[in-house]
């Protein structure tokens, strides 16, 4: 009879430890349900926080991107390993001149160039041309019969900068070539009946000299 009152006894107990490990298996389902939940939520948020950034980003695909400085062009040469291609110094009123290549050769005279005020974009990722580094680009206006440099308002320095009334905002740092956005701003680059500079009709505009 001992025997049997003790096995009753730890059965008894195997019952309520059956009992609470039962118990604490659905409280962890509980947590685990909660968690999952949770973690979902945080990703549907992240998820539009991206879909949001995305698509301001994409709205803000525009010139305003772009970084637009007056450069003096000290020296003009032909690039060594290329005959189509001047190699440019330009001062943009940085803390050095920068290296810009062109090709311009069969469309403007050096003597044309050298010594002027021209517009640059100057926030394009450096490239290697031939052997040589181009840190920016200079800004032409083109048809299929000539190729002109910007002229730029009376009283024009080097770092003067331009801007665009009706796209404010601040250039990037510097345009990634995989976010094309140069490529998407160039088809609405054009000069109006004045021979004035424009992006979707606004004006390329350097404050207080005009346009």
């Amino acid at each position: 009879m001992l025997i049997i009152k003790k096995l009753q006894i730890l059965a008894a107990k195997l019952c309520e430890e059956f009992e609470r490990l039962e118990l604490m298996n659905s409280n962890l389902k509980v947590e685990i349900s909660n968690f999952i939940q949770k973690t979902r939520r945080a990703e549907d948020i992240n998820g539009n926080e991206k879909t949001s950034t995305t698509l301001t980003r994409t709205a803000t695909n525009n010139i305003s991107r772009v970084f637009f400085k007056v450069g003096k062009v000290v020296d003009v040469k032909l690039h060594p390993n290329a005959d189509r291609l001047y190699v440019q110094t330009v001062d943009l009123a940085e803390n050095r001149t920068r290296t810009i290549i062109s090709g311009l050769v069969s469309r403007i005279p050096k003597e044309q160039i050298e010594g002027r005020m021209a517009l640059y974009a100057c926030n394009i990722k450096p490239v290697r041309m031939r052997g040589i580094i181009s840190e920016g680009m200079i800004i032409c206006a083109c048809t299929e019969e000539s190729v002109q440099i910007l002229e730029l308002p009376a009283g024009s320095v080097p770092g003067d900068i331009v801007s665009f009334p009706d796209y404010p905002g601040e250039p990037d740092l510097l345009l990634h070539p995989r976010n094309k956005i140069w490529e998407a701003v160039v088809p609405d680059l054009k000069t109006d009946e004045n021979g004035v500079a424009t992006y979707r009709g606004c004006p390329f505009t350097i404050k207080g000299k005009g346009v």
